[in-house]
């Protein structure tokens, strides 16, 4: 009967000696303690599974609300495996909330910047458009201002080569007018220093010295017309 509890030591129980009472009352204590010890490990074994389903449940929620918690919009220990479902729906409620609304600005400032990059390609186009309209004005007005300068400056050189021309003109009509007026007197001068003449002379009786005197008087005498035909000439 002992042998169902393994567990029993009955080294020092005096068995020959006990009586029917005795050795049913020790049956029926190994009966309970068996018992205890059976239910004892039952409750164990729920406990054990117990906090291992709490233990995933945790682990579930954790990755459940894990972005949140990456994103900082909850705090990692405001969830703890005591959690009860409605701390924790609460907390989802929140997370899903912040989420949404972190997307919706996101959201926000993506179409924000859109209408900003477009405005930015319009405003970039218009002044491209100004740019290069004014650029072709600027060509237009500077080809008008370098041919209105083209044209000064020819109607300048022609003015001027008018005036030097009509200066030169008018000198050279002064300078006829001059010389006109001198012309009675210098063709008479000329005609005077022309009528300047030597004796001439029979030179085959004379001397070498004399034949070289004659020529010496005769080549200063023609140097001396030549002199006054040139004071003649500078008159003018």
């Amino acid at each position: 009967m002992l042998t169902l509890f393994p567990d029993l030591d009955t080294t020092y129980l005096p068995l020959e000696t006990m009586s029917d009472e005795q050795f049913e009352t020790l049956v029926k204590d190994q009966q309970l303690l068996a018992q205890a010890k059976i239910e004892q490990a039952q409750k164990e074994e729920e406990l054990r599974k117990f906090n291992e389903a709490k233990q995933a449940r945790y682990n579930e929620r954790q990755a459940e609300l894990g972005r949140y918690f990456a994103m900082d919009f909850l705090d990692r220990k405001s969830l703890t495996i005591e959690s009860t479902d409605q701390e924790f729906n609460q907390l989802k409620e929140i997370g899903e909330s912040r989420f949404k609304e972190h997307n919706d600005k996101i959201e926000a400032q993506r179409i924000e910047n859109a209408r900003l990059l477009q405005e930015r390609e319009i405003a970039q186009k218009e002044a491209a458009k100004h740019e290069a309209l004014r650029k072709l004005e600027q060509e237009k007005a500077d080809k008008l201002t370098e041919a209105k300068n083209k044209e000064i400056a020819k109607l300048k050189k022609e003015k001027e080569e008018r005036e030097a021309k009509e200066k030169a003109e008018a000198k050279a009509k002064l300078e006829a007018e001059r010389k006109a007026a001198k012309l009675p007197e210098l063709e008479k001068l000329t005609n005077w220093v022309n009528s300047f003449e030597i004796s001439t002379i029979d030179t085959s009786k004379l001397s070498e010295a004399g034949k070289a005197t004659v020529n010496l008087v005769q080549a200063k005498f023609e140097a001396f017309k030549d002199w006054a035909k040139l004071q003649v000439i500078n008159l003018e």
